[in-house]
């Protein structure tokens, strides 16, 4: 009569860490695009001299925290190749891609980059 059983789903803790940084990742994402970009505009901040260096600040940030998820989850997802035969090769690919993408918009597509890059351009 008080037997407690143990049977239920159990999920790898690495599988949790994945899905738990990508939650992360994402609704970071959405806060900074829908509500904090939204809310400085509405304040008038856009229209400021210092919303440059806010906004470079802000985002400079957030870069950091995407590559640090990015860097989790691939490393997640390749202790759980090797662990598990049954994992998808197709999630290292995406995971892959999203560092790839984190590092793009980190080093390559940001302001001061684009400006350098700009700026020693042969006339």
């Amino acid at each position: 009569m008080n037997t407690v059983s143990s049977f239920g789903f159990k999920r790898p803790t690495l599988q949790s860490i994945v899905m738990l940084t990508l939650g992360f990742w994402l609704s970071a994402s959405l806060l900074l695009d829908w509500v904090i970009m939204p809310s400085l505009y509405v304040s008038g901040m856009i229209t400021q001299a210092s919303f440059a260096t806010a906004g470079y600040v802000i985002f400079w940030n957030f870069n950091r925290i995407e590559l640090l998820a990015a860097g989790l989850v691939l490393t997640c997802v390749l202790a759980l190749n090797q662990t598990q035969s049954n994992w998808r090769s197709g999630s290292l690919i995406l995971s892959i891609l999203l560092l790839a993408i984190s590092l793009t918009t980190t080093y390559w597509l940001t302001p001061e980059n684009v400006c350098y890059r700009n700026a020693t351009k042969p006339i």
